[in-house]
């Protein structure tokens, strides 16, 4: 996203959850290398993190937690500032446990931390399709067009899809993204494609709090839909 607060773990969460809910096998990967939340979100309190990876105390195997509806889980490390630079070592350490875990999954959602950091570049261009997140808010347009910019100079060539959340209806959420996307393929010359949107929705706030994501509710629940759409 660029910037945090627009809402990218719980959009992370919910989708991972609608997709093993589904039926497939999902993984979620908490990228976050310095603040993670994902077990936060889902009132979860893993004994080991990647902390433990990265200083070869545990395999992937050993940090992998099982949450709802079956979800996989990789917690990411909170407050440890090492993760947020990884050396060469921990860095094969990552692309080694990426490798294990990619065949295993037919989703391997990879929720990032906010900014332009080395770790957050290298995530999304790792990532088969990479899916930005902005909410009807300036700064979140302007700090979503810096990432593109930054990933564009760096020779990023795929589409990044856009997902819209906190719309105020499927109409706005079409109309932000259009000024969006035409703003990003004028200036930086990259192609955009629209994936969905996200209802502004007090439950999803409220879930957070209650660390119960919506999308664990009924499929016709209003809150959970835009989800199991996207």
């Amino acid at each position: 996203s660029g910037k945090g607060g627009v809402g990218k773990t719980s959009l992370s969460v919910n989708m991972a959850i609608a997709l093993a809910r589904s039926g497939s096998r999902v993984c979620l990967f908490d990228a976050d290398m310095g603040m993670a939340n994902v077990n936060i979100m889902l009132g979860m309190t893993p004994a080991y993190t990647l902390e433990h990876l990265f200083t070869n105390e545990k395999s992937i195997q050993d940090i992998l937690v099982t949450g709802p509806a079956g979800l996989d889980i990789v917690p990411g490390a909170s407050g440890f500032a090492k993760c947020v630079d990884l050396d060469e070592q921990q860095q094969q350490r990552l692309v080694s446990a990426l490798a294990y875990l990619e065949p295993r999954y037919d989703y391997l959602i990879i929720d990032t931390s906010a900014g332009i950091s080395s770790s957050v570049l290298h995530f999304v261009a790792a990532a088969q399709m990479a899916a930005i997140v902005i909410t009807p808010e300036p700064t979140s347009l302007t700090d979503a067009f810096s990432l593109l910019k930054v990933l564009r100079r760096r020779g990023y060539k795929r589409r990044p899809q856009v997902v819209v959340n906190m719309a105020q209806s499927s109409a706005k959420a079409e109309k932000i993204y259009r000024r969006f996307g035409a703003a990003v393929k004028k200036y930086i010359g990259l192609d955009t494609e629209y994936l969905g949107y996200v209802w502004m929705d007090e439950s999803i706030r409220a879930s957070v709090t209650l660390q119960r994501p919506v999308s664990l509710l009924a499929e016709s629940d209003p809150s959970c839909k835009s989800f199991y759409r996207l």
